[in-house]
């Protein structure tokens, strides 16, 4: 079950993607509360990849320009190709999902245990995006 102060981290990551905050921000890693922190990157899309999944922070997608597809998929259904390292926070594996467009601007939240490919879509288009990861 996700705690009181998790909610309360995502409502707070989702207002600053809403303010723009994040949208100057230069490439890297930006620390931006307590639980709360983003990488920026610049990515070219690709057709396919392999799945990762989380299981100490919650993923916020979110493509400053471009958009891009991610592919979802329940991490239990996945066959694991890389074994959950707790340092990382990261488990790596295939499994069949669906795909969803992430839409320039528009923030996407993957939780824990949601197995995910980000940054697919026609292969090669530039992309400039955030990732805010929040602490459960």
């Amino acid at each position: 079950m996700i705690s009181f102060n998790t909610y309360r981290r995502i409502h707070k990551a989702l207002s600053l993607i809403e303010s723009g905050a994040l949208d100057g921000l230069s490439l890297g890693r930006h620390d931006l509360d307590e639980g709360i922190y983003v990488n920026v990157m610049e990515i070219e899309t690709k057709a396919s990849g392999v799945f990762e999944s989380h299981h100490q922070y919650v993923d916020i997608h979110y493509p400053i320009t471009g958009a891009e597809e991610i592919e979802l998929a329940d991490e239990e259904s996945m066959v694991i190709t890389e074994a959950y390292d707790a340092e990382k926070d990261c488990v790596f594996g295939t499994a069949a999902g669906e795909r969803y467009v992430i839409q320039e601007k528009r923030p996407f939240v993957v939780m824990p245990g949601e197995a995910h490919v980000p940054g697919l879509g026609d292969g090669g288009k530039r992309i400039r995006k955030a990732v805010v990861k929040v602490l459960v």
